[in-house]
C-alpha cells in the first residue's frame, strides 16, 4: 500500500531528475534550484527554465507557452559562457523553458530560473494583476437591483 501511495504521489506530483555532486538524483519539482543541472528525456515535463549544456535530439513542446502547436528543435549552445536570453518559441534556441513537455531526445540543462522568475511564473504574476470586470449580465442585474423600489 506504501508503495502504491508513493507511485500516485509520483504522478501527481512533478519530478526532476538532477545532477547534484556527481549523483544522479530523483525530486521534486519545487525542489529545482539555480544552477542545478537537469537531466532531460522523452516524456519530462521541464520543470525550470535553463541552458541547454548537451543535447541529443531534442524536440520540446513549448505550445503551453507559445500555443504553437508543433515541437520545435533544441540545441545546445556553442558558447559556454554565453547567456543567450530568448523567448520560447522557435527552432534552435539552446534554451528549454518551465512547463515544456520534452517530446524526443535526452539533454543536460543548466537552471538559471525557477518559480516566479521562469516564463511561465512571469505570466502567472502579470495574470495576478488584472482586474477582473463582472460579466455583463451580473453588472446589469445589479445595476436593475439598485433601482428596483421595495
Amino acid at each position: 500500500a506504501r508503495a502504491a501511495l508513493e507511485a500516485l504521489r509520483d504522478l501527481t506530483s512533478p519530478r526532476a531528475t538532477v545532477l547534484r555532486e556527481g549523483r544522479r538524483l530523483r525530486i521534486p519539482g519545487r525542489e529545482v534550484v539555480r544552477g542545478d543541472v537537469l537531466a532531460l528525456s522523452e516524456g519530462d515535463r521541464t520543470p525550470a527554465d535553463a541552458h541547454i549544456l548537451q543535447a541529443r535530439d531534442l524536440l520540446a513542446d513549448e505550445s503551453l507557452l507559445t500555443d504553437e502547436s508543433a515541437p520545435v528543435r533544441k540545441l545546445a549552445r556553442t558558447d559556454p559562457l554565453a547567456r543567450p536570453a530568448a523567448r520560447p518559441g522557435g527552432d534552435d534556441l539552446p534554451m528549454v523553458f518551465s512547463g515544456s513537455l520534452i517530446v524526443r531526445g535526452e539533454a543536460l540543462a543548466e537552471t538559471f530560473a525557477t518559480g516566479p522568475r521562469s516564463e511561465i511564473g512571469t505570466i502567472g504574476q502579470s495574470l495576478n494583476t488584472l482586474e477582473i470586470e463582472p460579466p455583463r449580465l451580473q453588472a446589469l442585474l445589479t445595476e436593475r437591483a439598485g433601482d428596483a423600489v421595495i
